[in-house]
């Protein structure tokens, strides 16, 4: 069988002006106005009035800039979400080698200073320019941004502290962010009820550094948040 195929050249479409964005700043503040761009029949642009830039304005012109077509890479399975400088991922439960410290901040929720192979249970990552969280889900279910690590806050963003962080958000560096999480110390909960287990989190995991749950994490613990993936993104994009 013949497959018939050619390689041909691609061309980029020209570009023409339609919004400028202008930045006023101050001794102590800053603001910016969206314009549209009028060209004439010699294509001279004229930058119109125009308008306070709003947050919205902002993402949409993101999301322009984002189409360009300058290359891509294949992304792996693992990967739920990928859209500009937003990436979502998940990672399955597993056994990991994690490390605690005793904290001095907050003790009362600290697990305590060792080091264990424990059962955690499935999360789902986002970096998402400045903010970076962790979601924790129950088997293939409903996932739950209550992650039942430490060092994370109520609506699952994580207390980097002094994390060294990966400098982009690429989907080729998702085992660096990964290991930024994973391989730091786990201080202290960051706020009471992360699980609905006696003691809460830094008991949960002096149990199951001694391994009382085998080398399953315990689902049942997880706190649900009623929401899917797409509900909490879009939470996030509005906030």
């Amino acid at each position: 069988m013949t497959i018939p195929f050619c390689i041909g050249e691609s061309r980029p479409q020209p570009l023409t002006p339609t919004h400028a964005v202008i930045l006023y700043e101050g001794a102590d503040r800053a603001i910016a106005t969206l314009h549209r761009v009028r060209c004439d029949d010699k294509s001279t642009p004229t930058i119109l009035a125009g308008k306070p830039l709003t947050l919205g304005m902002s993402r949409r012109i993101l999301r322009a800039l984002s189409r360009n077509g300058t290359g891509g890479s294949f992304l792996p399975a693992c990967v739920l979400m990928a859209s500009g400088d937003a990436l979502m991922w998940y990672e399955p439960p597993m056994m990991r080698h994690l490390g605690f410290k005793q904290s001095t901040h907050a003790p009362a929720r600290s697990a305590g200073t060792f080091a264990a192979r424990v059962p955690t249970p499935g999360v789902i990552f986002l970096v998402d320019g400045a903010r970076w969280l962790v979601m924790a889900y129950r088997g293939d279910g409903r996932p739950t941004p209550d992650a039942p690590t430490l060092n994370t806050y109520e609506d699952g963003s994580i207390c980097a502290g002094n994390v060294k962080t990966p400098a982009s958000t690429a989907a080729e560096r998702i085992q660096a962010w990964s290991d930024a999480f994973w391989r730091s110390n786990f201080t202290h909960a960051n706020y009471d009820g992360v699980v609905d287990y006696q003691g809460d989190a830094a008991t949960l995991w002096q149990d199951a550094r001694d391994g009382r749950f085998g080398e399953r994490f315990p689902d049942h613990v997880l706190k649900p948040y009623d929401r899917t993936v797409g509900q909490y993104l879009e939470t996030l994009r509005k906030a």
